[in-house]
């Protein structure tokens, strides 16, 4: 979409077009974030670290509680309110002045077991809204059939309502565009396979009836009724 954008503004400025050519594999790269330049720059590459944060942020990770999964996402002054308010742990704070990642690993280790001993006898949505109560980043970790029941995509007006003869009624991903002047719309739902192979034939390429009838005495076209 930017490079469609960045080529209509050039045709705009110049009344000249241009290939706009991406890439699936390109379009990926950005999405790791600063870690290929760890390697690039410091010559260091990213180990496996299970759900931790990859740079022993130890407040920013993938927590168990009893029935499932959340993410803590606490840096700098939320980290602070997560030691202090929500574990209530004065011992572990401030963190040791450590520059080195090596040297600074017990103690990173120190704040996973005590948001680990903290959750594991806690239902993740107590957690969250403790978390919350003392403005500290923190989410459930939802599958993908729940996404249908939350609240901000559901008031955003995510999902459209679909109706086709084989599956009736349900609904899907609608556009997460939101234009104030040309709002995206649901006109049609999707079109099912050879719905209008009889349109086509006869309203734009002129087929007659008798060689439409060839056509699907030949297999090689059908005719979806």
């Amino acid at each position: 979409w930017v490079g469609i954008l960045g080529a209509l503004y050039h045709r705009t400025r110049t009344g000249e077009g241009q290939l706009v050519d991406v890439s699936l594999l390109e379009s990926v790269i950005p999405v790791l974030d600063g870690l290929p330049l760890w390697s690039s720059v410091g010559g260091v590459v990213p180990s496996r670290n299970g759900h931790l944060h990859p740079m022993g942020v130890p407040g920013y990770g993938t927590f168990k509680c009893i029935d499932r999964h959340i993410i803590v996402a606490a840096t700098g002054p939320s980290f602070a309110r997560l030691i202090l308010d929500v574990l209530e742990r004065d011992d572990l704070f401030p963190p040791p002045e450590i520059t080195d990642q090596a040297a600074f690993q017990p103690y990173a280790l120190q704040i996973v077991e005590a948001i680990q001993n903290w959750l594991k006898d806690m239902n993740a949505d107590v957690a969250i809204t403790h978390l919350w109560k003392h403005r500290v980043p923190g989410e459930l970790i939802r599958d993908v059939g729940e996404i249908w029941q939350d609240s901000q995509l559901q008031s955003r007006g995510m999902f459209w309502d679909y109706e086709t003869p084989e599956l009736g009624k349900f609904k899907a991903i609608g556009s997460p565009l939101h234009l104030s002047k040309t709002p995206p719309d649901l006109r049609n739902s999707p079109p099912a396979c050879g719905e209008h192979n009889l349109e086509i034939l006869k309203n734009l390429l002129g087929y007659a009836d008798e060689q439409i009838t060839d056509l699907i005495a030949a297999g090689i076209w059908s005719i979806n009724e």
